[in-house]
């Protein structure tokens, strides 16, 4: 279960990439490693034998790991999803990531996705497209009501690739006002998830909604994990100062 605490969401481009992560950060940042994601791309070239060994991996570190939504998607497109399902179980996943495919209908999504959350322990839905269609906020507001009708334990506002779709501009600048109206809309803001790939991207939403904002599409790499954990600990220092200095009616 992902929990309120902040988190991130990291994507290993390799076994040992992620084995060699895990080693080599702090333990306070291994608990703060929400679920490790293995890209579509990645996913599609590994044999079940192969996730199962990054699930062995995860769970020795207490996290979480699930399958890139694009597989899923694939799967509902086929009308098959549940034979995906038995090989996620077969390998020890229990988290789920899946997507609304643009063909299939709303209903008939909500109707799969919820068969699909009884399945597992954690389901994540991811929202948007990966294209740079300028889809209205309306749209995007739908994509999230449904979203959560489907009982999902965390909602991902798209965001992959180079950061330039999604939630972002072709110039991988942020929509704020989107993000923003996404999370006034929102049940449950704390249940939203920020893919953000680049850095500049990453400290943009520590900044605007501070320090236990969830971020996911995050390289596993020790670098950038501690470039991120030091500009939420600078987050937060600064909130605790504006704080204390409000308290003591400094302002």
């Amino acid at each position: 279960m992902l929990s309120n605490r902040p988190n991130y969401l990291v994507e290993p481009v390799s076994y040992e990439n992620l084995a060699g992560t895990m080693q080599e950060i702090e333990p306070l940042q291994i608990g703060k490693i929400g679920g490790v994601k293995l890209p579509t791309s990645l996913a599609e070239l590994l044999e079940e034998k192969d996730w199962k060994r990054f699930q062995q991996l995860c769970d020795q570190y207490g996290t979480q790991l699930y399958l890139g939504g694009g597989m899923m998607d694939e799967a509902i497109r086929n009308g098959d999803p549940f034979s995906l399902v038995k090989k996620l179980h077969a390998a020890g996943i229990n988290t789920i990531e899946i997507s609304s495919p643009w063909e299939i209908d709303s209903r008939k999504f909500l109707e799969i996705a919820k068969g699909i959350r009884e399945d597992f322990d954690t389901m994540l839905v991811e929202i948007g497209e990966k294209n740079n269609y300028p889809y209205s906020v309306q749209w995007w507001i739908r994509q999230l009501l449904n979203a959560e009708d489907t009982g999902a334990d965390a909602i991902v506002l798209e965001g992959a690739g180079t950061g330039e779709v999604g939630i972002y501009h072709e110039d991988q600048s942020p929509q704020d006002g989107l993000v923003e109206c996404i999370c006034e809309r929102s049940n449950d803001a704390t249940k939203l998830i920020i893919e953000s790939p680049r850095l500049i991207q990453q400290e943009h939403w520590i900044k605007t909604f501070g320090p236990n904002v969830k971020l996911g599409n995050l390289l596993a790499t020790p670098p950038l994990l501690r470039f991120v954990e030091m500009t939420r600990t600078r987050e937060a220092l600064k909130q605790e100062r504006a704080q204390s200095k409000k308290r003591l009616g400094l302002n």
